[in-house]
């Protein structure tokens, strides 16, 4: 039997690919990635963001909660009793990577303080500056839980910080930040 001539030619080039098919698929497939990678980035950091955010607003809620049930209170600092669960976290670079949880027995966070722990924020994490930079500290009053902000980088301020919130920014896009 004898096969017509188009059958032959079919049968004669494989079933494979030709280059150029390969390299149409490898192009658009450079071209999604290459779209999809940045969004991605995006993304990551977004969330890493959102965590650090998460985890700051988690920690806080936990120094208020403490105060509120008194945990600390029987104990004294220099003679003089525990007044505050504090929290300090620092706005000048280098140092903006953690933030600190003390007992302290004065509205000033360092002074008569007791340091109960040290928390590092996630890599490429950190506090930005605000209008008032520096160092600082967030009282949270034993006696009923109120919550009141000092920049302790400034010794002569006693007065409190009205109205304060703490900013988180990734260090690879500066521009987004979360608020606390």
């Amino acid at each position: 039997m004898k096969l017509p001539h188009y059958v032959k030619s079919v049968m004669s080039h494989g079933n494979g690919f030709t280059l150029v098919e390969l390299m149409v698929v490898v192009g658009i497939l450079t071209l999604v990635s290459g779209i999809m990678i940045p969004s991605f980035s995006t993304y990551t950091r977004n969330q890493m963001l959102k965590q650090a955010q998460e985890n700051l607003k988690s920690d806080l809620r936990s120094a208020q909660n403490r105060a509120l049930t008194g945990t600390g209170s029987d104990q004294t600092i220099g003679g003089q009793p525990v007044l505050y669960w504090a929290v300090s976290y620092s706005q000048t670079s280098g140092s903006n990577a953690t933030y600190s949880f003390y007992l302290t027995a004065s509205n000033n966070c360092v002074t008569n303080a007791t340091l109960q722990q040290t928390v590092k924020l996630p890599e490429n994490i950190t506090v930005a500056a605000s209008p008032s930079s520096g160092t600082h500290c967030l009282l949270f009053s034993l006696e009923d839980g109120s919550v009141f902000e000092r920049n302790i980088s400034v010794p002569a301020n006693t007065d409190p910080i009205p109205d304060t919130s703490i900013y988180l920014v990734h260090s690879s896009d500066t521009s987004v930040t979360k608020s606390v």
